[in-house]
């Protein structure tokens, strides 16, 4: 699926400081993988039907494509996503991506992370605020900063669907 990167408004302390959340909670996450073993990079994680090495490089690829979402959502637009295409994406992506190379996924995430945080950047308080209805929850109204903290960062950690949890039980073995 891929995401239009669009031209933002100048630089606001809320999307400053969205950016900096995400780039601290993917540092996190990059600081407890560059340490795990290979098997442990493979170790398939509890609750999910993937190794450890396939749900960072789903993070990776899914940081600039949601920072997008919230971008389209800031200028009033409805990204077209539902959970039934979100499934299907992971499933594909889970089935193409089954031994990541560590350090190119590492690098993945640490560059996807950067354009995700450059979108957040531009955003202004205007278009945080600004919501549609989001076929991915429903047809429930979503903001642009809802989509930002639950979807992108809540990914990796802070929300119920969030794969840290489930990262970190698969490191401990």
């Amino acid at each position: 699926m891929e995401v239009e990167i669009m031209t933002m408004t100048p630089n606001t302390t809320r999307g400053q400081a969205l950016a900096t959340q995400l780039e601290e909670t993917t540092d996190s996450l990059i600081a407890q993988i560059e340490p795990c073993s290979e098997a442990q990079w493979r170790a398939s994680a509890p609750n999910e039907d993937r190794s450890v090495g396939t749900m960072v490089h789903h993070i990776a690829v899914q940081a600039p494509i949601v920072a997008g979402w919230g971008a389209q959502v800031g200028n009033g637009e409805i990204p077209p996503v539902t959970m039934e295409i979100v499934h299907a994406d992971n499933a594909a992506h889970a089935a193409a991506h089954t031994s990541p190379d560590k350090a190119e996924t590492l690098d993945l995430l640490r560059r996807n992370t950067a354009v995700a945080a450059d979108i957040l950047r531009g955003l202004s308080d205007a278009q945080l605020e600004q919501s549609v209805p989001l076929p991915l929850v429903g047809g429930q109204p979503f903001s642009a900063q809802m989509i930002i903290e639950m979807v992108l960062i809540g990914h990796i950690q802070g929300y119920p669907h969030s794969h840290l949890p489930n990262i970190e039980a698969a490191l401990a073995g």
